[in-house]
């Protein structure tokens, strides 16, 4: 168990911060610094919210990057960083201002390190708001989606209400052998007991954002 050889400070942001959660439907926690890492450990990603009065994190404080971005642009901030077992120790591989206006509410990271994944916008935004961001390896944004991008501008309007974190669907998996992107998006239903909510896996090219099946709300 790799989780094991993570500094104490880490381990309690990683698994503290790694799920988000909504006081209820309109209400959410106070953004914090969250850290999120790959299945192995091998690789974690911190995301430091846009003006984040006293970032707690080590690295948020000591990464000269990190402070630089976050002094200059007052933006959201993530760093991707790798374990090294000669120093024993996480060392960035890139430190970028992300998307999100305030920050992302989830992240995964596929098992090569060379694809982070981004979901959701803190405290919402509606369907214009960031569903979903994808990253390479150096950091760049590869393609931002909203829910709108994802259902089209038809069924967005079909999708009910709802007091989950996402209303689109989800981000099920990063498919590292494959290069792509496994989601499972709103087909039908209220998600009432007597109509629940279905949905159908719909899969997105690493590389370069598009959907493996040509078209995207559709």
């Amino acid at each position: 168990m790799k989780t094991a050889r993570l500094p104490a400070i880490i381990r309690t942001l990683l698994f503290s911060f790694s799920f988000p959660l909504l006081l209820n439907a309109d209400s959410w926690m106070a953004v914090e610094i969250q850290t999120f890492s790959s299945k192995d450990k091998d690789f974690i990603f911190v995301v430091v919210p846009a003006s984040y009065p006293d970032p707690k994190y080590p690295s948020a404080k000591t990464d000269p990057e990190i402070q630089r971005l976050l002094s200059q642009n007052k933006t959201c901030v993530g760093s991707l960083m790798k374990y090294f077992e000669q120093s024993k120790s996480y060392l960035p591989i890139w430190t970028r201002p992300l998307s999100n206006i305030v920050s992302p509410v989830s992240a995964m990271i596929s098992d090569d390190g060379k694809y982070v994944v981004t979901t959701g916008e803190w405290y919402g935004g509606g369907h214009a708001a960031i569903a979903i961001c994808i990253y390479n390896s150096t950091g760049k944004l590869i393609r931002s989606l909203t829910a709108t991008d994802i259902l089209g501008e038809e069924r967005i309007n079909y999708v009910p209400a709802s007091s989950t974190i996402t209303f689109w669907g989800k981000v099920k998996e990063i498919d590292t052998k494959r290069g792509e992107l496994v989601i499972e998006e709103w087909k039908s239903g209220s998600g009432l007991p007597d109509d629940p909510n279905i949905f159908r896996e719909r899969r997105i090219k690493l590389i370069d954002g598009s959907f493996i099946d040509g078209s995207d709300g559709k």
